[in-house]
C-alpha cells in the first residue's frame, strides 16, 4: 500500500513539472526574463502594445486657454511687431516707412492681426500633432475629440483676448479659412518651382504690401523672415505649455 501511494505522488509530481512554465525551472539563470522580454517583443510587433494615458478633456481645455493667452503676452509685452518694423526701417534703409505716428499705429495693428493668423494656424498644427496617436499607431475617436477641444477652446480663449466683436471674431476665423486654402494652393504648386523663386504666400504677399508697397519684393523678403519668427514663437508657446504637468 505505501508502494503504491509513492508511485502515485511521483506521477503527481511528474505531471504537476510537466504543467509549470518552462521560464519559472530557469528562473536563476535569467530565462524567465528573456521570456518576459519576447513576450514584450512579440506584443509590439503584433500592435498589442499599451497605448499611452490620454490626457484629460479639462487638462486639455486649460492648456488651449493658456496657450491663447500667453501668445498675447509674446507679442504684445514681447514687442514683436514694433521691432519687425523698426528693423526693416533700419535694414532696408527705409526710415520714412515709421516715421508718421498715425500711420505707424494703424501699420502696427493691421499686421498684428495678420500675424495672429499665422500664430493661431501653427498652434493648432502643433497641437494636432501632440494629441494624436504616436507613430504606428491609429488616431482613436477620443484623440480625435480632444483635437476638436484644444481647436474650440483655443479659438473661443484666443477672441476673448484680442477683444474681438462676435463680427471681428468670423470676419477672424474665415480669413484663416482663405489663408488654408491659398496654402494648399501654394504646396500644390512649390513642386513646379525652383529654389531661386521668390517667397511666396498670404502673409508674405498681404504683410509684404503693408509694409512697403513701393518696394515690394524687399517687403516680402522682410515678410517671410518674419513669418518664420512668428511660427517658432508660436510653436516655443505651445511647448512650454504642454510641459507643465498640471494646472490645478
Amino acid at each position: 500500500m505505501v508502494k503504491k501511494k509513492k508511485s502515485r505522488v511521483r506521477k503527481t509530481a511528474r505531471r504537476e513539472a510537466r504543467r509549470r512554465p518552462v521560464w519559472r525551472k530557469g528562473a536563476k539563470s535569467g530565462a524567465g526574463r528573456k521570456t518576459v522580454r519576447r513576450t514584450k517583443v512579440q506584443q509590439r510587433k503584433s500592435g498589442k502594445r499599451r497605448r499611452a494615458p490620454l490626457m484629460p478633456p479639462r487638462q486639455v481645455a486649460v492648456r488651449a486657454q493658456e496657450t491663447a493667452f500667453q501668445l498675447l503676452v509674446a507679442v504684445d509685452r514681447g514687442g514683436i511687431i514694433h521691432r519687425f518694423l523698426r528693423r526693416y526701417a533700419d535694414e532696408g534703409k527705409r526710415p520714412g516707412r515709421i516715421a508718421n505716428p498715425g500711420r505707424y499705429r494703424e501699420l502696427v495693428e493691421t499686421i498684428r492681426r495678420e500675424s495672429f493668423i499665422v500664430l493661431a494656424m501653427q498652434v493648432e498644427a502643433d497641437a494636432q500633432v501632440r494629441l494624436r496617436a504616436k507613430p504606428g499607431e491609429r488616431t482613436s475617436s477620443a484623440q480625435v475629440q480632444l483635437q476638436d477641444l484644444f481647436r474650440e477652446e483655443f479659438y473661443v480663449a484666443l477672441g476673448r483676448s484680442l477683444d474681438f466683436s462676435d463680427e471681428d471674431f468670423n470676419e477672424f476665423c474665415r480669413d484663416i479659412e482663405v489663408y488654408r486654402e491659398l496654402l494648399k494652393n501654394k504646396r500644390g504648386t512649390s513642386s513646379r518651382g525652383n529654389a531661386f523663386s521668390a517667397p511666396a504666400g498670404p502673409f508674405v504677399d498681404r504683410c509684404g504690401f503693408l509694409l512697403d508697397s513701393p518696394m515690394l519684393d524687399q517687403g516680402r523678403r522682410a515678410a517671410a523672415k518674419f513669418e518664420s519668427e512668428l511660427r517658432a514663437t508660436a510653436s516655443s508657446v505651445l511647448r512650454k505649455v504642454f510641459a507643465r504637468r498640471s494646472y490645478f
